[in-house]
């Protein structure tokens, strides 16, 4: 199944390579960062984010966890997910003050607010902020930040 989930994500089946990846219940395999992206992957492009999510929650911490979630935020973003790719970038900012981040998150919030995305990625239709970061826009001026 492994084997077959790489080989249908890299042929854009992201449905059938998001089941395959579900079918897989071996934790030596499933612990495994390799496992865990394309899965990811799969999963976001398959239409179903909170899987991926879900991924990340389980992953628990250390560098590769990280790295799944911004593989996570870049794919929920680029797959038009912008519940789950602002909430990636709010986490992945606040552990890692770059402007990057600081700027996925702002793209994703704006994007997420933009008239027909309403609902798209968290099947709930209406956004709901879970912190005040990506709920309140913060501009940061660089006559400001301190030394």
């Amino acid at each position: 199944n492994f084997t077959f989930g790489i080989a249908t994500c890299e042929a854009e089946q992201y449905a059938e390579a998001s089941a395959a990846f579900a079918r897989i219940t071996d934790e030596a395999v499933t612990q495994q960062y390799t496992y865990q992206s394309w899965a990811a992957r799969a999963h976001v492009r398959a239409g179903e984010p909170r899987a991926a999510w879900e991924l990340y929650l389980k992953s628990g911490s250390s560098t590769e966890s990280l790295s799944l979630l911004q593989l996570i935020a870049n794919e929920c973003y680029a797959a038009g997910r912008f519940f789950y790719a602002c909430k990636a970038f709010d986490i992945l900012e606040r552990l890692d003050p770059s402007p990057e981040y600081l700027a996925g998150e702002a793209r994703g919030r704006r994007r997420r607010a933009a008239p027909g995305h309403a609902g798209r990625g968290d099947g709930r239709g209406t956004f709901r902020p879970w912190s005040t970061s990506c709920a309140t826009p913060r501009i940061r001026r660089p006559d400001t930040l301190s030394a």
